[in-house]
């Protein structure tokens, strides 16, 4: 299913304004005009004008500058009706353009769809040198219409919009949520030579490239150059704009010859350096790869969950969880401690259990918080059962395994004996020693 983009944006369509006319390509395409003027002093505005046009101030102009807008869609016959009566009303005005001022142009989109949408993107951003070109007055640098192959940002925004189009139309096909794009419309750069904006506000794609003018006959051929890029838009397929832009060799004025009607006829002959060729037509590329995904088989998964390879890849990926080296008990700073312990009561004569069931040593080393210990150590330590002294019940002896700091059979255990004045105590552990002094 192709829906319109004007019922995935919420945009109605407008209603019947205006009848065939031979001085537009389109007769059947809604337009919004958008007029800027400076030096505007009429008192009074005529019944004929306010027919047509509404007033609005525009803070961006100087010396008393309006706009003049659509006070609705209009279409064929309306659109010319329009213009003559502003244009004969002007003449005796003292309005005047500046090279502030601009002519806007709203082309209707409601009833393209997202196909036809992604061909007139790509058509516009291939074109858009020679649009600039023609319009001339060094509109290109003007920061309120900005082309897409200076903004980067513009750019990835519009195509944030189509990929948004494509995600909403396939939703709705299926009954699903839709406004990504209305979202992505909104968040556009209204100051983009190209406005994509409006599409979420008018369901229309705004050209500000326009310098305002009061030439009758210029105003026409910007509007059906406008024209002539939407009807071209809906008589091809993104396929056929990306393979016309291989047969042009990347060339904005081949390829403006090969789009038929006044972009055919007016566009091409005016320059463009080299390297915006190869720029907007590339951009403009860009705009056919995007939604195209690899599709699955549509023969029946003959798997449920996940993926054997994807599985198989996961188990050869995933390394043996190997054990952590057994920590090592922190000896020497155990010794430290016992020898500070040992100067502080001036005792050497005694073995190394004596020491530790002495009452100034358990109630010095057993008051201390078991992770101090364990921090010294190194390992964790466990509680052993209170142990009845000389005093009385004291604390719970820490596990610190005397046969571990001392044992007669290990290096270590006998420097450490030796160099804290014990004797080499070959005894049970602390925990199963009654002997207190």
């Amino acid at each position: 299913m192709n829906l319109p983009i004007g019922k995935l944006l919420g945009r109605n369509p407008p209603r019947n304004m205006g009848g065939a006319t031979p001085d537009l390509v389109m007769s059947d395409t809604y337009l919004g005009l958008e007029f800027e003027v400076e030096n505007f002093t009429v008192p009074a505005i005529p019944p004929a004008i306010s027919d047509f046009w509404a007033i609005k101030e525009d803070h961006s102009l100087r010396n008393k500058g309006m706009e003049f807008v659509f006070s609705q869609p209009l279409k064929g016959d309306s659109v010319i009706t329009a213009l003559d009566t502003f244009l004969g009303w002007q003449a005796g005005t003292k309005m005047r353009t500046s090279i502030r001022t601009g002519l806007h142009v709203h082309l209707d989109m409601r009833e393209v769809n997202v196909s036809q949408m992604v061909s007139f993107l790509m058509t516009y951003t291939a074109i858009e040198p020679l649009l600039y070109r023609w319009v001339g007055n060094s509109r290109e640098e003007s920061n309120f219409c900005v082309p897409f192959y200076y903004s980067d940002v513009a750019l990835r925004q519009a195509a944030k919009i189509v990929s948004d189009l494509i995600s909403d139309n396939e939703e709705a096909s299926k009954g699903g949520p839709t406004g990504h794009a209305k979202q992505a419309s909104e968040a556009f750069e209204r100051y983009s030579g190209l406005n994509l904006n409006s599409l979420a506000r008018f369901g229309s794609a705004e050209f500000r490239q326009m310098p305002m003018t009061f030439n009758r006959t210029r105003i026409l051929d910007w509007i059906n150059i406008i024209l002539s890029l939407k009807k071209y838009s809906l008589q091809v397929s993104p396929d056929d704009v990306a393979k016309s832009l291989c047969a042009a060799r990347y060339n904005v004025n081949n390829f403006a010859r090969q789009c038929g009607g006044m972009l055919a006829t007016v566009l091409p002959q005016f320059e463009v350096p080299s390297h915006l060729h190869t720029n907007a037509c590339h951009s403009a590329s860009l705009f056919s790869k995007i939604g195209v995904v690899r599709r699955w088989k549509a023969s029946p998964s003959r798997f449920v969950g996940e993926a054997p390879g994807l599985k198989r890849y996961k188990a050869r990926a995933k390394k043996p969880e190997v054990a952590p080296p057994a920590p090592e008990p922190n000896y020497w700073g155990l010794y430290n401690e016992v020898s500070r312990l040992r100067r502080h009561i001036g005792v050497r004569e005694m073995t190394f259990e004596q020491f530790m069931r002495r009452p100034v040593v358990e109630a010095t080393l057993l008051g201390m918080r078991h992770a101090v210990i364990q921090e010294w150590l190194g390992v964790p330590i466990e509680a052993l059962p209170d142990q009845g002294g000389a005093g009385g019940p004291v604390a719970p002896i820490p596990a610190m395994r005397a046969q571990d700091i001392i044992h007669v059979g290990t290096r270590r255990g006998r420097g450490f004996a030796r160099a804290a004045g014990f004797e080499e105590w070959t005894g049970p552990a602390v925990a199963n020693t009654t002997d207190g002094l």
